[in-house]
């Protein structure tokens, strides 16, 4: 999605990219590399499903989400594995639509199409689309501008929906919203006096899964606070930990020291995608730092030899080796593509593929943790267990 900005004119979609959507964008490419080339090797056929597509592109050229989707339909390893993707795309404003049309018409005239297009929200009617992909590994990404279209009856039909191949998500859900709907249900908690407004947003807090009669109880949570906004998110994250086995966030942000603008939440059963979409959050995390540190220091005339130091996580090792030392004995002989998954849904983008590995070589060396099969490299299967200990 092409998130809403100033528009420079009907129909065209939005001016520019700014500095938050092109970091969503990176993720969502860098992502759907990886999961084009893993799905891709097994599936000759993969869907995309765009709710909020926007335009497609912005005016600068830059392309949007269906676009950096649909061009996985010339990328050189899918088409050598005769494998292709069809992208669905929704996009409910008419005057941003006909530029929609245009931008993926060259996808959506192929035979079979690779694009198909509808101006009427997906949300109304998702069963044509969810019968259509059923049968092949489904990416739903799910980016509006506000939260009516991620409320629980309206991602239940997606969620719930039985014998499927693969099912991704990939929400957008800002918890400053959440706490901002929730400061009217806390004012209008302390007056008999009507407030305008707070019994709609206490309706839409509920479909979101946020207790409202907690928020006006509360005396720990503050309209506006990070306390609040955390614990609000985290019961609108019941949603999927209910539903599928790795749910990890990753923050959305202009620049690494700044509060995140939004979260995008990845939801999936799949192990492999949960660890790799970890390494591809790191990786964008460190770029993020590094590219905040530099300009912070031309912006006061400075510079190093040797650019910045590396991004320090915000928990430590002692952290991570004691999660996973908890993780491995709870999951009972885990491979550790799966024990990956955990700590990515755990730690988020903090910690990526080598520092999991460190934490397990740093536990066996200490006789706490032993593995079974390829020690050294640590593959996917590798099996890891708790060590006995001697009597």
């Amino acid at each position: 999605m092409t998130t809403r900005t100033t528009r420079i004119g009907r129909g065209h979609g939005f001016a520019r990219q700014l500095e938050w959507s092109e970091y969503k964008h990176k993720l969502l490419k860098n992502y759907l590399h990886v999961w084009c080339y893993k799905l891709g090797a097994f599936h000759q056929e993969l869907a995309f499903v765009d709710t909020c597509a926007g335009a497609g592109k912005y005016a600068d050229g830059t392309s949007g989400s269906p676009l950096i989707a649909a061009a996985y339909n010339e990328d050189k390893a899918m088409v050598e594995r005769g494998t292709a993707m069809t992208v669905y795309a929704f996009e409910t404003d008419c005057e941003v639509f006909p530029s929609l049309v245009r931008n993926l018409a060259s996808y959506s005239s192929r035979t079979p199409p690779r694009a198909l297009v509808s101006s009427a929200s997906f949300f109304d009617n998702p069963r044509p689309v969810l019968d259509a992909t059923r049968a092949m590994p489904t990416l739903f990404f799910i980016d509006p501008f506000g939260t009516e279209e991620i409320t629980w009856d309206r991602l239940r039909p997606v969620i719930t929906d039985g014998n499927r191949v693969s099912t991704e998500l990939l929400v957008r859900i800002d918890p400053t919203m959440l706490a901002r709907y929730a400061g009217w249900v806390r004012r209008q908690s302390r007056t008999q006096t009507p407030v305008r407004g707070a019994a709609a947003f206490a309706r839409l807090l509920e479909r979101l899964n946020v207790d409202t009669e907690q928020i006006g109880v509360e005396a720990t949570i503050r309209d506006g606070s990070q306390s609040a906004k955390n614990a609000f998110l985290s019961q609108y994250l019941e949603l999927y930990t209910s539903s599928f086995q790795y749910v990890q966030v990753v923050p959305i942000r202009a620049s690494y020291a700044a509060a995140p603008k939004y979260m995008i939440v990845h939801a999936t059963d799949n192990a492999h995608g949960a660890a790799h979409l970890n390494d591809v959050a790191s990786k964008l995390e460190d770029t993020l730092y590094t590219t905040t540190e530099e300009r912070k220091d031309a912006a006061i005339g400075q510079g190093s030899l040797f650019g910045p130091p590396q991004r320090s996580p915000r928990y430590s090792q002692a952290q991570l080796d004691h999660e996973t030392y908890a993780l491995i004995e709870r999951l009972k002989r885990p491979a550790f593509i799966d024990l990956r998954a955990e700590l990515a849904a755990y730690f988020g983008p903090e910690f990526r593929e080598k520092d999991h590995k460190g934490a397990v070589k740093r536990l066996i060396e200490a006789g706490r943790v032993e593995a079974v099969g390829h020690v050294t490299t640590f593959e996917a299967n590798t099996v890891l267990r708790i060590k006995p200990s001697r009597t």
